[in-house]
């Protein structure tokens, strides 16, 4: 029975009901007609108990029998830096990382299913906080002397020297999964961490040890089977820590903390 079906059911049965044992059935109980009344009762209440199946009939679809997710942080955490002119990338890795010059990782997240139900054909949805990156990179100290084009979804950062570097960014993607077992990894694609990067390289305070404010990201995981479910929906907070040594090593230099909490 289809979750459509099942829904005009919970809305109309309980007002039918409520007619028969409300009005219908006391009117042809006191009207004379005993036999014809109780079978009128016996009717609204098989109504009732109609409803109180589709009720919970629905709530084993969408709540027992679906994957129950949880999304771990990364392992470790991420060092995000911008070294003009040589590298104009907004370069991100984990801390402990062993890549070549110019190699980058994007934060991954592994998702957990505490149930033994597969979900499959799943989307993974990422969003960003929104911001206008012309007027958040305006004016600021870092940037004086080079030049930051932003269109197109790209962050053009280019300094005398050096080659520009076309940095991708947009607010949110949608990734898909064939499926989710017991376990899986889930990648911050680059385009919608950069909206993060460009944010913490514009507003961290410049001194060492001084910390950003929070910026968020969205996750929500869907998926078509089994039917009925409601995605799964986490908050994403990030944090970046200026651990740049003055005088040394690139421009920019920042390690990045992550915490995940389930969305209401």
């Amino acid at each position: 029975m289809t979750e459509k079906l099942i829904n005009v059911g919970i809305f109309w049965l309980p007002l039918i009901a409520g007619i028969i044992l409300g009005g219908m059935s006391p009117s042809v109980w006191y009207g004379g007609d005993k036999i014809s009344a109780l079978w009128m009762t016996f009717f609204g209440i098989a109504l009732l108990l109609l409803t109180a199946t589709f009720q919970i009939q629905s709530y084993i679809q969408t709540t027992i029998l679906q994957p129950q997710f949880e999304v771990s942080k990364p392992e470790q955490k991420s060092v995000l830096t911008w070294n003009p002119p040589s590298d104009n990338s907004m370069n991100i890795k984990g801390e402990n990382d062993n890549l070549p010059p110019g190699g980058w990782r994007v934060p991954i997240f592994t998702i957990k299913n505490s149930t033994p139900v597969n979900a499959q054909d799943v989307t993974v949805r990422w969003s960003a906080a929104k911001y206008d990156p012309s007027t958040l990179t305006s004016g600021k100290a870092i940037f004086q002397g080079r030049q930051i084009t932003i269109a197109n979804n790209l962050i053009t950062l280019s300094a005398a020297g050096g080659m520009p570097f076309q940095n991708p960014i947009q607010f949110s993607t949608s990734l898909d999964k064939p499926f989710i077992t017991r376990s899986a990894e889930t990648f911050l694609p680059l385009d919608v961490w950069n909206t993060a990067a460009l944010y913490f390289l514009s507003s961290l305070p410049a001194q060492t040890g001084e910390r950003s404010e929070p910026y968020y990201f969205d996750l929500e995981i869907s998926w078509n089977i089994p039917e009925n479910a409601k995605p799964a929906r986490y908050r994403i907070k990030t944090v970046a820590t200026n651990i740049k040594t003055p005088g040394t090593g690139p421009e920019f230099k920042a390690s990045i903390d992550f915490s995940v909490e389930k969305a209401e």
